[in-house]
This record gives C-alpha cells, structure tokens and sequence, in this order.
C-alpha cells in the first residue's frame, strides 16, 4: 500500500489494483469473505486491513501453488533444489561471480 502510494503522488497511472499472491486457498477465502464470522476474532489487525482493501477493490489477492511462491525464499528454509530454483525465478545472480578475475590485476 505505501508503494502504491508512492506511485500516486508520482502521478504514475496505475491501471489495476495491485495483487497479492497467495498459497493458502483458505486465507484467500477469509479475505474475500464479505462475511465476519464470530471465529474469527482471534486474526490479527493485517488480516482485517487485507480484507479491508480487497472489499474496496484496492487490492487483490490470487492464488498462487506453493511450489511458485517466491516470498519463501525470504520467509522460510527451504532445501537446496528449491532455493535454487526460486533465486532462479527471481533472476537473483552471484554477485561474487562479476569480481572474479579483476580485482587484483596490475
């Protein structure tokens, strides 16, 4: 929300709302859930505010298969084949890898 602000006052057009992806068809289902049921009383703040936004048509959540969500490489361990695969999909490269062969020639 604070980028989509940003892009706001940089008068930068934005043609949809921003979409959040998600692998849990459940907390999707609570966010676009117009519905608050007493049960749910116990979720924190950010899940109201996600709700909020989704009813205003502010944003949008879609699913998206827990093999293909990138945020797990910042939120969780995960096995070597996996992180490479998403360094992969994020286009993350070794920065070490651009130095070699030009630091110390005289």
């Amino acid at each position: 929300m604070w980028l989509l602000k940003l892009l706001q006052e940089l008068r930068v057009p934005i043609q949809q709302p921003p979409r959040i992806l998600c692998d849990s068809i459940g907390a999707i289902y609570l966010c676009s859930n117009p519905v608050f049921h007493t049960r749910m009383k116990h979720i924190s703040m950010d899940y109201h505010f996600v709700r909020e936004q989704v009813q205003a048509r502010t944003l949008h959540v879609s699913h998206v298969s827990t093999k293909d969500q990138l945020a797990d490489i910042l939120t969780k361990p995960l096995a070597t084949k996996s992180f490479k695969e998403l360094i992969s999909k994020m286009q993350v490269i070794d920065g070490n890898l651009l130095l070699r062969g030009r630091i110390g020639a005289s």
